[in-house]
């Protein structure tokens, strides 16, 4: 008997019937994550059309109160603001995991 294989993401957006031997495996992407991938270049534009001080200054105000509200961590607006801040700063030759380069940059 032929042991049952994952279905492909891309199939599982075609439309396609599952073949006799393929179920879906919930290690697949989701389709949360994958709208989130094509929306994210959508995203970076919306950041780019404001001031990136600006945005630096609204990150470190809602990063200074995750203790009192530690849900900011799940909020996409909070994590997408984070990545756009990221990718800047390695544009910049920072590192973003070094914590103090990281705040350094931050509050320039």
């Amino acid at each position: 008997m032929k042991q049952p294989r994952p279905q492909s993401p891309c199939k599982r957006f075609k439309g396609k019937k599952l073949g006799k031997h393929e179920y879906w495996s919930p290690n697949l992407v989701s389709n949360r994550q994958i709208r989130r991938r094509k929306n994210m270049a959508k995203t970076m534009r919306i950041f780019e059309a404001y001031n990136l001080q600006g945005w630096k200054l609204i990150y470190l105000v809602l990063y200074k109160t995750i203790d009192d509200n530690p849900e900011l961590m799940d909020v996409d607006l909070f994590n997408d603001l984070q990545t756009y801040l990221q990718r800047n700063a390695e544009n910049n030759n920072v590192n973003p995991l070094d914590h103090e380069e990281w705040i350094k940059w931050l509050n320039v």
